[in-house]
């Protein structure tokens, strides 16, 4: 059985792609269902993506000097959140509308839909961890005898680790979705 865990797997599980209908990426814009949910959708992953590695690249350009203590602080506050709120409301949605939906439609890919949850709760793991290295270093920043760029560093490893699996997911939900939205038209959340 192939890897399931967001942690070490390296793309969607034979398991799965065998379910999936044959439809490469190259061929969905050119899909006669390409647009609407399917559009919405990988634009929300484009926007999780754009906010991640702003965060990232801050945080890189606090470590460098390109910026100083109050632009991070305050930058890291903004998109920080904001990554947080989007991407813990994207997966409240999918979680509890649009997986149960697309589950109707092929109960076959059950575990897939599962994995991908699973990997939602990893996510949120990882986002904690985040939010708790940044505070240390948000208090770390605000002394004067403490060397921020320690505590930064720690929250650049945590962001690299994360960034790295929030691609893993988007790549392989979508990989997972977009074909079958296509398959199966739009779907209607109510």
């Amino acid at each position: 059985m192939s890897d399931f865990d967001l942690k070490t797997r390296l793309g969607l599980p034979e398991e799965l792609i065998a379910l999936l209908p044959e439809m490469q990426r190259e061929e969905w814009a050119a899909h006669k269902d390409f647009g609407g949910l399917p559009v919405f959708w990988l634009s929300i992953h484009t926007g999780l993506r754009d906010l991640s590695r702003s965060v990232l690249t801050d945080t890189e350009a606090m470590l460098d000097r390109s910026i100083g203590v109050e632009e991070y602080h305050r930058r890291l506050r903004r998109f920080g959140n904001m990554l947080l709120k989007h991407l813990q409301s994207h997966h409240e949605i999918e979680d509890n509308v649009f997986f149960p939906r697309l589950i109707q439609l092929d109960q076959r890919l059950k575990p897939g839909l599962d994995m991908l949850e699973a990997d939602h709760v990893e996510l949120d793991r990882q986002l904690s961890e985040f939010w708790a290295r940044t505070s240390h270093a948000l208090r770390a920043l605000s002394e004067p005898s403490v060397e921020p760029r320690l505590a930064v560093n720690q929250v650049r490893s945590v962001l690299l680790r994360f960034d790295k699996l929030l691609e893993r997911h988007l790549v392989d939900e979508e990989d997972v979705v977009i074909p079958l939205l296509l398959k199966h038209g739009l779907v209607d959340p109510e």
